[in-house]
C-alpha cells in the first residue's frame, strides 16, 4: 500500500512523515521568496556529512515544486499544483 500526502505549508510534518515513510510519498508545493526562504528540499547538512537526515535517506520518495511565492497566486493554486502530482498512490 502506498499513500500520497500533499504538503503545501511550512516544514512541520517531517518527525511524522518518518515514523511511515515505508508507505508514504509525499509531494511538497514549496512558495518560496528568494532570499527569504530555505528550500524544503536541501538538507540541512550536506547529504555526505550526514547521510541519515530524512531528505538523503527518503529523496526519492518526497517530490517537490518550488514557485515562486509572488507569482503563486496564494495557497488554492499551490492545492491544485500538489493535487496534480498525485498519481493513483
Amino acid at each position: 500500500m502506498k499513500i500520497f500526502l500533499l504538503v503545501d505549508g511550512e516544514n512541520i510534518l517531517w518527525c511524522s512523515i518518518n515514523r511511515f515513510i515505508s508507505i508514504l510519498l509525499a509531494g511538497v508545493v514549496d512558495q518560496i521568496e528568494n532570499g527569504v526562504d530555505t528550500l524544503c528540499d536541501e538538507p540541512i547538512k550536506d547529504c555526505s556529512e550526514d547521510p541519515n537526515q530524512a531528505l538523503c535517506k527518503y529523496k526519492d520518495r518526497i517530490d517537490v515544486i518550488e514557485m515562486k511565492a509572488d507569482l503563486s497566486i496564494g495557497p488554492v493554486f499551490a492545492r491544485h499544483i500538489g493535487h496534480r502530482m498525485y498519481r493513483g498512490e
